[in-house]
């Protein structure tokens, strides 16, 4: 099984278009962690110099009691966390300011997405996009062309009639697949350490940990389902477009499906609809003004 694996790597270093491919790759993906990384370095700094501000802005108000200055409110910043110059989940959708003050449940607001136009939000260069949808496809198309060439060499059959198991072969060919884009998603995080060396702790270590085994056990579930079938079938175009299918189910088609379905098995409200509804539940709850008020003192006798 190991020479099976050596030789497909000594096949990998003697294909040229492979190795311009991953140079290449391996240069944008270079860049994408450095421009996620330098983004969070600017946002924390941006954040930190609002919030000064804000600080600043707080203490210099004229003295007040406690209830005015809860109505003068101040505005709170969302940190900016390391791992986002890697995979920034919802942070670009769910926003990253809120306003408090008393007596109002404020929004958090200015998100990212919001700012952004609609043909932008999905090219826009990060890490997680190179991940999650770049380097299955160049793991598709290397396994797909290292059985190819097997097949059309005939060193498939050969092998396995010298007595060689082809479970055996399959698990080879994939663990090579494998640990190419292991060694991408490697480069990637060792890339993201340097460039925060100082800001690492323990909780960054095991999320940065769990990250990797998440995207390795993603990249083995596709190698591994495209070498089956390119070995498996006797069409290896055919092989190769449904393996393509199947991965643009499964990362395109399937998470808005599953998101459709379980909008209309648990509906929620609007945006619209519930900031109604919270509007209409303030009206008629005590206003915190007016210690005569009547629902106060309704709430008190059943108390």
């Amino acid at each position: 099984m190991f020479q099976i694996i050596k030789n497909e790597y000594q096949y990998y270093s003697r294909t040229r278009w492979l190795l311009g491919i991953s140079l290449g790759f391996i240069l944008v993906l270079l860049v994408s962690v450095f421009l996620g990384n330098y983004q969070t370095q600017i946002q924390t700094q941006n954040y930190q110099t609002a919030q000064n501000h804000l600080r600043k802005q707080w203490e210099s108000i004229k003295e007040m009691n406690p209830h005015g200055a809860a109505h003068y409110g101040t505005y709170i910043f969302k940190p900016a966390n390391l791992l986002g110059s890697l995979d920034e989940g919802v942070n670009s959708i769910t926003g990253n300011v809120l306003r408090v003050e008393g007596h109002v449940q404020n929004e958090i607001v200015h998100s990212e997405a919001s700012q952004m136009q609609s043909i932008s939000k999905f090219g826009k260069l990060k890490s997680s996009l190179l991940l999650q949808y770049i380097v299955p496809i160049l793991l598709v198309f290397l396994a797909f062309s290292s059985i190819s060439n097997e097949k059309q060499s005939g060193r498939l059959k050969l092998l396995i009639l010298q007595g060689a198991n082809p479970n055996r072969i399959i698990f080879a060919k994939t663990l090579s697949v494998w640990l190419y884009g292991v060694g991408l998603l490697a480069l990637t995080i060792l890339t993201y350490t340097v460039f925060n060396l100082q800001n690492i702790d323990n909780e960054i270590i095991t999320r940065a940990f769990l990250f990797f085994v998440a995207y390795a056990l993603y990249y083995f579930i596709v190698s591994g389902l495209t070498v089956f079938f390119s070995a498996s079938g006797k069409n290896t175009t055919l092989a190769l477009t449904s393996m393509l299918g199947i991965w643009i189910i499964w990362t395109i088609f399937l998470p808005n499906i599953l998101m459709s379905s379980v909008e209309k098995w648990q509906p929620l409200p609007s945006r619209n609809a519930m900031q109604t509804a919270m509007k209409e539940d303030r009206s008629k709850g005590i206003d915190g003004h007016n210690p005569s008020d009547e629902r106060e003192k309704e709430l008190e006798k059943k108390s």
